[in-house]
């Protein structure tokens, strides 16, 4: 608040589903994004200070220099300078609760659903990914790693598929997101380099042996 509204720095609070680890803190996120303005956040002593401080701001602007108009004039300032981003999922029935509960996390907010990648898409994605293993874990050809891109991406498309027959036949969910694929890279980087350190030692560990 002393960054976006005293001194009118623009600034992004990103928060995810899983740092919520207190229902309370949702109390606090509400009151932003319904009216830019959390009630006791700051002392009375040190919320004087923060007023007298854009005092000449209000002024400048033509408003009235009353307590009331310079604390409608901060609370302005963090409205335009403060961005909130939530990254919350709709799996379950956590996020409905919320929203039943903390209604400004829909009334308040513009909703974007990110929908399932392309089949190009995920092959993209893959081979940055392979591109930025180092070549001693993966020393491929640009045609190799083309043809391991394009099986990764149909091995998430395929689990998508069997997701898809999952819900027909058992009426259960299984989600398939762009997240899941970008987990399983990681996994596969770290699993490839797991294994080949591992291979590694057994290399060095049977020539030592051999001397």
């Amino acid at each position: 608040y002393l960054a976006t509204g005293v001194r009118g720095n623009q600034i992004v609070l990103l928060i995810t589903d899983s740092q919520i680890v207190n229902e309370r803190f949702l109390v606090y996120i509400n009151g932003i994004i319904t009216t830019g303005w959390i009630p006791n956040l700051f002392p009375k002593e040190d919320m004087e200070n923060i007023l007298q401080s854009i005092a000449n701001e209000v002024k400048s602007a033509g408003m009235q220099d009353s307590p009331e108009s310079r604390l409608n004039f901060f609370v302005s300032k963090v409205k335009r300078n403060l961005h909130v981003v939530l990254a919350f999922s709709p799996v379950g029935d956590t996020f409905r609760i919320r929203a039943r509960r903390f209604p400004g996390l829909v009334n308040c907010t513009v909703i974007d659903q990110f929908h399932p990648w392309p089949r190009d898409a995920l092959i993209s994605v893959a081979e940055r990914s392979l591109d930025n293993v180092p070549s001693e874990y993966l020393d491929l050809g640009s045609e190799a790693k083309k043809n391991l891109a394009m099986h990764m991406a149909e091995e998430h498309l395929s689990v998508a598929k069997m997701s898809e027959h999952y819900l027909e036949t058992q009426r259960r969910y299984n989600y398939v997101t762009p997240k899941s694929f970008l987990e399983f890279l990681n996994f596969f980087d770290r699993l490839l380099i797991y294994k080949q350190s591992q291979l590694q030692s057994k290399i060095d560990r049977f020539k030592n042996g051999l001397a």
